[in-house]
């Protein structure tokens, strides 16, 4: 192999582990924006229910539907937690190889 071969041949490398290293970055952070972001309007209805008569009946509702909320937010952001690790499993083998 030539020198100008392996020069490619590590510029490509280094190219796909830096475009690997991005789209995990962007996945967590997805996952960590899906988690933490209110969903606009999901207990809106409970809350002002709540608001006009604080009852406990209402204030029950209103929990039951927050935690429902997080439960969303947990299944619509897990997915991009899981293609996180599976875009991070390729830089973790190269790297456990190299030390």
């Amino acid at each position: 192999m030539s020198n100008e071969d392996k020069n490619s041949l590590i510029t490509a490398t280094t190219k796909r582990r830096r475009l690997y290293r991005f789209l995990v970055m962007l996945f967590f952070a997805f996952f960590v924006m899906g988690v933490n972001i209110p969903i606009f309007d999901y207990t809106k209805r409970e809350s002002l229910a709540y608001i006009k008569e604080p009852s406990q009946r209402n204030l029950e509702a209103l929990r039951a539907k927050q935690a429902e909320e997080r439960r969303t937010q947990w299944l619509y952001s897990s997915p991009l937690a899981l293609l996180g690790v599976v875009f991070a499993i390729p830089l973790l083998t190269k790297y456990r190889r190299r030390t």
